[in-house]
C-alpha cells in the first residue's frame, strides 16, 4: 500500500510540475517573410502623463493570454531617464520565485525573442517595437541583439515584474504586429532617371530592377506595363 501512495503522490507531482510548464503563447497572426527592423536605442527625453496605444496593448495582449496581472505604464518624471515618463513602458507584474508565474514570464519572453518561420530572429519583439527587456537582474536590448541576455545591474533586480521599453513606433501602434503592413503592399514601382525598380509582398522586400530607359509604366495584378 505504502508503495502505491508513493507512485501516485509521484505521479500528482508530474502532472503538477507539467501544468505549471504548459503555457499558450500569444496567439500570432499568419505574417509574411518581411519585417520590422531591430529598434534602435532611443532613450526617454521628454515628460508625458498619457500611456501610449502599444503598452496598452501588449498589456492586454498578456492579460488576456496569462490571466489579469498588476501592470504599470506611466510614471511622473522624476530626473531618472525612463521610458515610463513617455508612456512607451510596461512593468507587468510576473514573481519570479513562484514557479507559476516564472512559467507564465518564461513563456511569453521566448516567444518574443524566438525565430520565426521565416528564420527573422526575435521576431515578436521586433513586430512589436520592443527596444529592451529586463527580467531577474538580466537584460535584452534589441539594439545588439547579438549580446543576448546580459546581466543588468539597476536598483531593482526585476524580479516581481518583467519591464518592456517600446520604441516610438512600438509605443504609437505602427510596427507590423498592429499594421500587418509587411502583407499589405502588393506589388509597387519606382521611376528614377528611366530606372524602373519594383518591389512586392511587403514593405521590407528587396527593389528589383525591371528595365531602362523607361518614361512610364502601369502595374495591373501580375503584369508591369512600361
Amino acid at each position: 500500500m505504502r508503495g502505491i501512495k508513493t507512485v501516485l503522490a509521484a505521479l500528482v507531482a508530474v502532472i503538477a510540475l507539467g501544468t505549471v510548464a504548459a503555457q499558450a503563447a500569444p496567439t500570432t497572426p499568419n505574417f509574411a517573410a518581411g519585417i520590422d527592423p531591430y529598434s534602435a536605442y532611443d532613450g526617454q527625453t521628454t515628460c508625458e502623463s498619457s500611456a501610449k496605444p502599444g503598452p496598452l496593448g501588449v498589456r492586454d495582449l498578456l492579460n488576456a493570454t496569462y490571466g489579469n496581472h498588476t501592470s504599470g505604464i506611466v510614471r511622473n518624471c522624476d530626473g531618472a531617464t525612463s521610458e515610463h515618463h513617455e508612456g512607451r513602458a510596461l512593468d507587468y507584474h510576473f514573481n519570479y520565485f513562484d514557479a507559476a508565474d516564472r512559467a507564465k514570464a518564461e513563456d511569453f519572453l521566448g516567444w518574443l525573442l524566438a525565430t520565426d518561420q521565416h528564420g527573422n530572429k526575435h521576431a515578436m519583439a521586433r513586430r512589436l517595437g520592443v527596444m529592451y527587456l529586463i527580467w531577474n537582474n538580466k537584460i535584452w536590448e534589441a539594439y545588439r541583439p547579438d549580446a543576448g541576455w546580459t546581466p543588468y545591474n539597476g536598483a531593482s533586480p526585476h524580479q516581481d515584474h518583467i519591464h518592456i521599453s517600446f520604441s516610438w513606433a512600438g509605443a504609437n501602434k505602427q510596427t507590423s504586429w498592429w499594421t500587418q503592413a509587411a502583407q499589405q503592399i502588393g506589388r509597387i514601382g519606382v521611376l528614377s532617371g528611366g530606372t524602373l525598380s519594383v518591389k512586392e509582398g511587403d514593405l521590407w522586400s528587396s527593389w528589383t530592377t525591371q528595365a531602362h530607359g523607361v518614361a512610364k509604366f502601369e502595374i495591373d495584378g501580375d503584369r508591369i506595363g512600361v
